[in-house]
């Protein structure tokens, strides 16, 4: 360490890297001469953040990396965190939750934190836009109802198109084979399905289905709960039964 102290790089979607290897504007020798550096000097770290793991860029060129690197699996807020994230985004904030919105925020959004703070940051922006630019009197707390006005505005899933489209994109993207055929299929069914049912209304084997689900499971996209298949995030499945 240099006096004591770390140098942290933060790298976010990562997998840019490779699309501009494969572009011919980076050289794969960039990712052996960044192993090399954080080889060589341990108070020099890099922190790379992306939808992919790893793991799952065996591409030639990202081996350099490999014997170097931990990953870290980031997954959703547990339920006390989202329940923090919601009621105490800053030590001010002074509009309180009843609690079945918030049970509703954390079920729409299974934990996912850029989502909660999609529908907080929306609630808010609609109470100070009905209080200071309206002029109507507004009690200081969100209810449930007021949950289900900023979930169903259309402009929501606009503002939120960057989760849901990358979520599919990360679906559609390395061989999908059967993923959005699984998304397609469970979409109708916010109960979920069982392997058979999800395999036969998605066109695949049971085979088939297994090994895309695994991927979406890995990926927090769709859990498995007691034999039956459905998503993590309730806005997701909303966002693709919209599409069909």
């Amino acid at each position: 360490m240099r006096a004591g102290r770390r140098i942290i790089v933060t790298v976010d979607e990562f997998e840019k890297i490779e699309e501009q290897i494969e572009e011919g504007r980076l050289t794969p020798d960039l990712l052996a001469f960044w192993r090399g550096v954080f080889t060589a000097f341990p108070w020099f770290v890099m922190a790379f953040a992306g939808l992919y793991t790893l793991e799952e860029r065996r591409r030639d060129y990202w081996h350099p990396l490999f014997g170097s690197v931990t990953g870290i699996k980031v997954s959703f807020l547990t339920p006390g965190a989202a329940r923090q994230l919601i009621t105490q985004p800053s030590p001010d904030f002074d509009i309180d939750y009843d609690e079945d919105a918030i049970a509703e925020i954390i079920a729409l959004t299974g934990g996912q934190p850029f989502l909660i703070q999609l529908i907080c940051h929306t609630l808010v922006t609609r109470y100070n836009q009905q209080t200071f630019e309206e002029g109507r009197e507004c009690e200081q707390r969100f209810r449930l109802a007021d949950v289900e006005d900023v979930i169903n505005a259309p402009e929501f899933y606009r503002d939120g198109d960057a989760y849901f489209s990358g979520v599919w994109r990360q679906a559609e993207r390395g061989g999908a084979e059967g993923r959005p055929a699984i998304l397609r299929a469970l979409a109708p069914h916010p109960g979920g399905l069982s392997l058979d049912d999800l395999a036969q209304r998605a066109g695949l084997t049971c085979d088939q289905a297994r090994e895309a689900l695994r991927t979406l499971i890995d990926h927090d996209i769709i859990v498995e709960r007691e034999g039956t298949y459905r998503y993590t995030v309730e806005l997701m499945r909303r966002w693709v039964a919209g599409r069909l």
